[in-house]
């Protein structure tokens, strides 16, 4: 069983690929369980993937999430407590804000007493890198190809795996 989240994406796109990702696992024998939550004025939705889920609950506890993307570093960071330590950390390159241009808004959250302050975009995905073992930063990268790469599926298009670190 696999255990995604994808966050920051909107609500539409988030249906669209529960939509996909229903049809693909109907079509290879497998269940699929999701939940769409809002937080802070941002969607997530908590996908689990395989055999025999419905013994489960669809919202993913923390730390047990296989794979987890965002769209912007700051929603991924948000999130990264869901991550399992072998996970893997999805970022759609680009790193733009609300505004259009480059994020340089103060993106901030306390974890446990100390408080973890981040500035730039650009410094959110060094953090990243850091922190998390298998992240995968694309240009391209839609959220359905994002789970096929994951699964060890070929995308619908191609994708430049270089960017696997």
């Amino acid at each position: 069983m696999k255990n995604l989240i994808f966050c920051g994406c909107g609500e539409q796109t988030l249906r669209e690929l529960e939509r996909k990702l229903f049809a693909f696992a109907a079509g290879r024998g497998m269940e699929l369980k999701t939940v769409l939550q809002r937080r802070e004025g941002a969607y997530a939705l908590h996908l689990r993937l395989g055999r025999s889920v419905a013994l489960f609950s669809p919202e993913i506890p923390l730390g047990q999430a296989d794979f987890l993307y965002a769209e912007v570093p700051q929603l991924l960071l948000q999130n990264l407590s869901y991550l399992k330590n072998d996970g893997l950390a999805c970022l759609k390159h680009g790193c733009e804000g609300t505004d259009g241009g480059k994020d340089r808004t103060l993106f901030w959250r306390t974890e446990g007493d100390r408080e973890l302050r981040i500035r730039e975009a650009e410094r959110c995905i060094a953090f990243l890198k850091r922190r998390v073992r298998r992240v995968y930063i694309a240009e391209e990268l839609t959220p359905y190809d994002a789970v096929l790469l994951e699964l060890g599926v070929r995308p619908s298009k191609q994708v430049d795996r270089a960017l696997l670190r």
